[in-house]
């Protein structure tokens, strides 16, 4: 009989292990189960474990009108003061002051036309002294002057834009002698010499150096000439604008006079972000540094 009844004791304990499993993992789920460490094993609790850490999210309406409030201020703060900056770069005049160059003068162009400073007014004018016997200096020199008028272009170059070469050495460089030296540059550029007295008066009046060197005691015709090497931009109104020495390359004396002759055409300098950040910390420098 108990052989007969095996298979039926043998379910009812499955299905009781079954039951007490199942009973196992819904307490073990329960918050109701406790681990009692002084007895070491799990007792049941009527009353539900305390958690430790707080059920309230860190994100708050406070909070966030809190972010929005900064946040705004730092986008405002950052654009009055970008503004602030842009308005400070472009107004900022390259120079304090002009030094007095200039001055009435008479002089002789190469195909015997007499000119005056007050013929030029309405025009730029180039200025470049030294003389045509000159070894290097003065060829370099007008090559360059060339490269920027072609630079400019012929709307400016001829037109708007006059430049001249004005001889130091009225003694050697004559009117013929002028025409066969203008053959080697630009085109657009006149030779301009005179007496000794006029060009005395046109070289105090823009303070070019010169000076004879290395004169031959036997020939009054071999000699060089040390001159200062100077470009002078002078304005529509016969006023000193700029001027460029020989270290200035071609292509920033082009922009240069551009600048003076179209204004419109030089883009505002830009503010960026890094002058902005820049500037902010010089700012915050002098709060936490304040000069004693």
């Amino acid at each position: 009989q108990v052989d007969a009844h095996t298979p039926h004791l043998r379910a009812c304990v499955s299905r009781t292990t079954h039951l007490s499993m199942f009973a196992f993992r819904r307490a073990v789920r329960s918050p109701a189960l406790v681990l009692d460490r002084a007895r070491g094993r799990l007792t049941f609790s009527s009353t539900p474990p305390t958690s430790r850490y707080s059920p309230t999210s860190p994100v708050t309406w406070a909070s966030l009108a809190i972010s929005a409030v900064l946040g705004t201020g730092c986008v405002a703060y950052y654009q009055i003061e970008k503004d602030r900056l842009q308005t400070q770069v472009t107004s900022k005049q390259k120079t304090v002051g002009k030094p007095s160059l200039g001055g009435p003068w008479t002089l002789v162009q190469s195909d015997g036309k007499p000119i005056t400073d007050a013929s030029l007014r309405g025009k730029f004018v180039l200025f470049y002294f030294g003389f045509t016997r000159c070894p290097d200096i003065c060829p370099s020199e007008l090559v360059k002057v060339g490269k920027v008028l072609d630079l400019l272009g012929k709307e400016v170059a001829g037109n708007s834009l006059q430049t001249l070469f004005v001889s130091v050495d009225p003694q050697r460089d004559t009117l013929q002698q002028l025409r066969a030296y203008a053959s080697d540059f630009h085109p657009s550029m006149r030779y301009l010499t005179g007496t000794k007295e006029q060009i005395a008066e046109a070289t105090k009046a823009y303070r070019v150096y010169f000076i004879k060197a290395n004169e031959n005691e036997n020939d009054d015709e071999d000699y060089l000439v040390d001159h200062s090497t100077v470009i002078y931009l002078i304005g529509p109104t016969g006023e000193f604008l700029d001027f460029f020495t020989s270290s200035v390359t071609a292509q920033d004396i082009a922009k240069r006079i551009q600048a003076y002759v179209d204004p419109s055409s030089v883009p505002a300098p830009v503010v960026t972000a890094m002058d902005v950040w820049r500037s902010t910390l010089a700012k915050l420098g002098k709060v936490l540094r304040p000069e004693t």
